[in-house]
């Protein structure tokens, strides 16, 4: 019987009816997948097992192409008997605030096994949750740093209510959509780096076979860097120390997870903030946030209340929660890149949508589904006395009077495209260029032109974007010049 697990009240029984079914279900996929290729299939094969039992997964990883599961946060609850109908709950909770072992990170980390591709087949933290919009960066971000295989949203909704936020339809919905064609980017193109270091989790026979939950305090280790599980062949080391090697850390015996841990802590995991070994990703459990620092990625998401300082971008807004992005464009570092994007979401929500605590409900300390509202989705932007301030590279480059809401920015040269989804807004851009020609484009294909000398206009109303061309350099008088072109890829997200 295994003693890793504290709480082992397990009969040997229990672990024999284990092994016999992982025989069976491994015998099953070597057959199904035999029969299959006879018949042509070459696509790769898998099959979507319990995430937390080890043999379930084995089974999967000795016989088929890759290991493959779903991942929701805040997944909706029914009342009795009312499956998949109305009215729906969540806990409506930040799980950025969260270091348990069902969130992303250590809830996906344990399906990687020793050399097999990993695929996290479906992901979401569905709407209404007002914090959803901090998992797309947190899944790229992590999912970068596992080295994990491929990352797919569900779901794209193509048939009906295109226009509108639903529990899991992603299509229309700017704080997670708005970001998904750059974060693919960031993702395909690997801007934020796989882990330095690797944890082999070596099981024991007894452990493979453990008849219950294998999740345990290692795998928070996944927010630092690299897991995998393999089987242990041959006898047990009796040294229960961590030895480095070259390759990475090898585990030779479970029993020392509170010592791996302490480890750790040490360097990497201080006052419930977690660093990655290529400190490139920090998540701040205190406040709620993400953090990328990596040579061509800058980005924020979470909580915004605070200052940001990452590398070549530095921003505060009076905005309390949203994304802010800095990506380089032409594979440069930021600090030399001279066409790349700034992006900011925050919200959204139906209109006349209705979603609160109702304590005489069946679940009174979740949150209930009221009203799915109607469209137009709105990102509940307004404006602001106290600007969004966006400095690149110590300079101040840019300011918008916007409280929620979403813009975007291309830099590229001596021109910039601006974007932004609530119109009349004011905005200030600082540019080492003293005259500036303005073309606005409209979404009934119209454009007009108008020179501006001061830098300062309100956002025009069914403008698609702002192509701002700066025409007369200033002399540099320091601070360093910045040749900006905000050339946007709209695509749907703004439906005004």
């Amino acid at each position: 019987m295994s003693k890793l697990y504290t709480n082992n009240t397990f009969s040997q029984k229990l672990y024999d009816g284990c092994e016999f079914a992982y025989q069976i279900q491994k015998a099953y996929f070597s057959k199904m997948k035999e029969f299959l290729r006879a018949l042509g299939v070459k696509t790769p094969m898998s099959a979507a097992v319990s995430t937390e039992f080890l043999a379930d997964l084995k089974s999967v990883a000795d016989e088929l192409d890759f290991t493959a599961e779903n991942f929701y946060w805040d997944h909706p609850s029914f009342e009795e008997g009312k499956l998949w109908k109305d009215p729906y709950y969540y806990n409506n909770t930040n799980q950025l605030k969260d270091d348990s072992l069902i969130t992303f990170m250590p809830f996906t980390s344990i399906l990687k096994w020793k050399d097999k591709p990993l695929v996290i087949r479906e992901w979401a933290v569905p709407w209404p949750n007002s914090y959803r919009g901090a998992s797309i960066l947190e899944v790229v971000s992590y999912g970068s740093l596992q080295d994990f295989d491929c990352l797919i949203l569900f779901s794209y909704r193509a048939n009906k209510d295109i226009d509108l936020l639903r529990e899991f339809s992603f299509q229309a919905d700017i704080p997670v959509w708005g970001l998904m064609g750059i974060c693919a980017k960031i993702f395909l193109n690997e801007d934020i780096g796989k882990a330095k270091n690797k944890i082999n989790l070596l099981y024991k026979k007894e452990d493979l076979f453990y008849p219950g939950s294998a999740l345990n305090i290692l795998y928070k280790l996944s927010w630092i860097t690299q897991m995998e599980n393999a089987s242990l062949n041959g006898p047990v080391s009796e040294d229960s120390s961590i030895k480095f090697k070259k390759s990475g850390f090898d585990l030779k015996n479970l029993e020392i997870k509170d010592l791996v841990f302490k480890t750790f802590k040490n360097k990497y995991l201080e006052n419930n903030i977690y660093l990655s070994d290529t400190k490139e990703i920090k998540k701040d459990l205190n406040q709620g946030k993400i953090e990328v620092n990596a040579p061509k990625v800058s980005a924020i998401a979470g909580d915004l209340s605070k200052e940001t300082a990452l590398g070549a971008l530095k921003s505060n807004t009076i905005t309390p929660f949203g994304t802010l992005m800095a990506v380089s464009l032409d594979n440069k570092n930021l600090n030399d890149s001279n066409y790349f994007l700034i992006k900011m979401t925050t919200l959204a929500e139906n209109s006349n949508q209705l979603f609160y605590k109702d304590i005489n409900s069946f679940y009174p300390q979740k949150y209930k589904l009221i009203n799915r509202g109607n469209s137009p989705i709105t990102t509940l932007g307004e404006p602001s006395q106290i600007p969004t301030t966006i400095f690149w590279k110590g300079r101040k480059i840019f300011e918008i009077f916007l409280k929620n809401g979403s813009f975007e920015l291309i830099f590229d040269q001596d021109k910039w495209l601006f974007a932004c989804d609530t119109p009349g807004i004011k905005v200030k851009i600082y540019p080492d260029f003293e005259k500036t020609k303005i073309t606005a484009y409209f979404y009934d294909n119209l454009s007009s032109i108008f020179m501006n000398n001061n830098s300062e206009f309100n956002y025009p109303a069914y403008c698609k974007y702002l192509e701002i061309t700066l025409l007369k350099k200033i002399k540099n008088t320091g601070g360093g010049p910045i040749s900006p072109y905000i050339l946007l890829n709209l695509l749907q997200e703004f439906n005004l």
